[in-house]
């Protein structure tokens, strides 16, 4: 398909075909999936907020914190930060999202992820 050598590096390789890693797809599909809850929130319950943060489940254990229900808030969180999300289509956020990831190294990926821990 692309002729690369076996060796070829794979950060490298996912930057010329222009593909997420897993790690970068894991956060936009989560993000994507808190996304369509937000959008199903009453529209009130967002105009009335200055500062847009979804509430975080509490856990009790470090076990249920790498849950992806318990993760997902964080990572919306954290994109609302970076980004403003609040009143995008899922498309928007999709391509505002991916954008950004692509621009991410590893390095930064990592240490986004690490901060959510």
């Amino acid at each position: 398909m692309i002729k690369k050598s076996f060796r070829f590096p794979t950060t490298l390789l996912y930057k010329q075909t222009q593909v997420l890693s897993v790690r970068k797809l894991y956060l936009l599909k989560i993000t994507l999936l808190t996304h369509k809850d937000v959008l199903k929130l009453p529209v009130e319950d967002m105009a009335r907020k200055r500062v847009f943060k979804l509430p975080i489940i509490p856990v009790n254990t470090e076990f249920a914190k790498r849950f992806s229900t318990y993760m997902k808030t964080i990572v919306y969180n954290n994109f609302t930060k970076i980004l403003c999300l609040r009143n995008l289509s899922l498309r928007e956020v999709k391509t505002k999202i991916t954008k950004e990831l692509m621009d991410w190294t590893y390095d930064r990926t990592e240490l986004f992820i690490r901060h959510l821990l």
